[in-house]
């Protein structure tokens, strides 16, 4: 198979965030104090670790997020926390905390968090992402593939980006290193203001990592939902009751059009405020309260994105004539979902978490005369929990948190203990052929 291959940026025990290189011949000027405007953002970003029991082992993927309010409001990306049983966030000045679903975006790859840290925490301000320009310096922040909270830099490659997610495609490109951990994290202008959301990646059949093309949902899709949801707690989505496509030289020679412009009808919903306008298939659609309607992507973002109740005007063509109507803007009644279905994580890009009864390795207690008993490791699962946790074959588990065990029933009991804080880790003491170690196991409940 040939070409590239897109890739949401949710993953295991990675993050969002980028790397630190992206080429930016062309761009606008970087600002010399550029590290001094990024320092205090950091803090506003977060981790966020999404875990799902609903398989043979419970695994967990991460991605990222930021807060957008001093009381622990966090944006991120709906496919980042999709089918998750538990979300925890943490962050650098952030202890793991559990978050609560505010709202899950059906327009947009959106979603909304809560997490209660019990004081005020730092908050990053949208930008305008209308104002973006091909050559702008741009920089993700993020926790890619779990190495930490980075940066990584680039321009602005490309504007208006369809790529087939949504039916509101307007995503932003970029070379900034995006790469799996990233989904939900904030691109940045110069200003340190949040322009976009990274959101998705494309790369070579062979390669799952930043090959310089990159997605971010631009602030101002993502910015009119989330500030609905801080002002009023709840969120409403316009809905004018048609289907419009653009309307390119292929087509406007097809309508008999001189020259293609604007979008064309070619569905409207009986009832609907676009019917009720008197607009019908086959119209093309001008402008939209003065904005060109350039494609059928724009033309729904425009009315999802008007205050329902609004008056709005549209230019258009009828039978071939300019003509103007006005619509009334309703609440959408049934939101359209993401066109494309959220895909499963590859079993590469998740993190297993140990249980209770099966920890990812096997153990047994080991006598020899005049010594007192040990637990041994005798088998790893290579791609399981403890394996990940860095436990080999013939090292000894000494203690699980505090407690001695020298017998697999023992270190059962510990970790059902460790399981039933709802705790997501257990610190085991391991001795190896370099000595002795702390070791932090992945830990879910048994189901």
């Amino acid at each position: 198979m040939t070409g590239p291959w897109r890739h949401r940026l949710a993953t295991f025990m990675l993050v969002m965030m980028l790397p630190l290189a992206a080429g930016r011949a062309g761009a606008a000027e970087v600002p010399p104090d550029m590290a001094a405007r990024l320092a205090p953002l950091l803090p506003a970003v977060v981790n966020i670790e999404a875990i799902t029991a609903r398989a043979h082992h419970p695994t967990a993927f991460w991605g990222s997020g930021f807060f957008v309010t001093a009381s622990g409001m966090i944006v991120t990306n709906r496919h980042v926390i999709a089918g998750a049983d538990r979300i925890l966030v943490s962050g650098r000045d952030i202890p793991t905390k559990q978050a609560t679903v505010v709202y899950i975006s059906s327009l947009i790859d959106l979603a909304v968090l809560r997490v209660d840290v019990g004081r005020s925490v730092p908050v990053l301000t949208w930008g305008d992402s209308d104002a973006l320009r091909v050559g702008d310096p741009v920089f993700a922040i993020g926790n890619p593939l779990g190495v930490g909270i980075s940066v990584s830099a680039g321009i602005v490659s490309g504007l208006d980006r369809n790529i087939r997610e949504t039916h509101y495609d307007d995503f932003i490109q970029t070379d900034a290193a995006i790469n799996h951990g990233n989904s939900g994290g904030p691109m940045v202008d110069t200003s340190g203001h949040v322009v976009g959301i990274d959101t998705a990646l494309y790369s070579s059949p062979h390669n799952t990592g930043s090959i310089g093309i990159g997605f971010a949902l631009p602030a101002h899709d993502a910015a009119f939902i989330v500030d609905q949801l801080i002002r009023s707690g709840t969120a409403h989505i316009g809905w004018a009751g048609m289907q419009v496509q653009q309307v390119d030289n292929a087509l406007a020679q097809g309508l008999g059009l001189g020259a293609a412009q604007g979008s064309v009808v070619a569905a409207v919903a009986a009832g609907g405020p676009a019917a009720q306008a008197g607009i019908v298939p086959g119209d093309v659609l001008l402008r939209i309260d003065g904005q060109a309607a350039r494609t059928g992507r724009a033309v729904l973002r425009q009315f999802a994105e008007a205050p329902v109740g609004r008056m709005v005007t549209v230019d258009l063509l009828h039978d071939g004539k300019p003509a103007e109507v006005a619509l009334t803007v309703v609440e959408d009644p049934h939101p359209t979902m993401l066109a494309s279905a959220l895909p499963e994580m590859p079993r590469d890009l998740r993190t297993p978490m140990a249980t209770p009864s099966d920890p990812g390795m096997r153990v047994s207690e080991r006598r020899r005369a005049h010594e007192a008993p040990v637990l041994v490791v005798t088998a790893v699962d290579p791609n399981g929990p403890a394996a990940e946790a860095g436990i080999a074959r013939d090292d000894l588990i000494l203690r699980a948190r505090d407690q001695p065990v020298a017998t697999p029933a023992a270190l059962r009991a510990a970790l059902e203990a460790v399981a039933r804080t709802g705790a997501d880790r257990v610190a085991l003491l391991v001795a190896g052929k370099d000595g002795a170690r702390w070791v932090a196991l992945r830990l879910a409940a048994d189901e």
